[in-house]
């Protein structure tokens, strides 16, 4: 069984709903984390998933369990990735991101898209 914790919920807006994933699986969840809390939290884990959470080498070696650290944003700078890759763990980035912020701002500017020349 897989055991899953968020580090940092709170950093999603409340309206956000996650889905929880199909297979057996233990979860937890924290509002925010502290640096000095992360390697106790996610003691035991199978997958991480933070959004803002920095996990640096430091910290990934001390967690043999993890297996996948899943990023809730595009962008994945607070992830050591290299360790990642040495340490055999998967690193993933939340592809969906940022699309409701954008779908809105493409709904209030209705003009046509500009054409680009080459």
């Amino acid at each position: 069984m897989y055991n899953i914790v968020f580090l940092d919920r709170d950093t999603l807006a409340p309206q956000v709903r996650l889905r929880r994933p199909a297979f057996a699986h233990d979860y937890a969840e924290y509002p925010r984390t502290r640096p000095e809390q992360v390697v106790e939290r996610l003691a035991g884990a199978s997958i991480a998933i933070t959004n803002k959470v920095r996990l640096g080498a430091d910290v990934l070696e001390q967690l043999p369990d993890l297996e996948l650290v899943a990023v809730a944003a595009t962008g994945s700078d607070c992830i050591d990735k290299t360790a990642c890759k040495r340490l055999g763990m998967r690193c993933a980035t939340s592809a969906a991101c940022g699309q409701h912020r954008a779908g809105t701002h493409l709904r209030a500017d209705p003009g046509p898209a500009p054409q680009h020349r080459r």
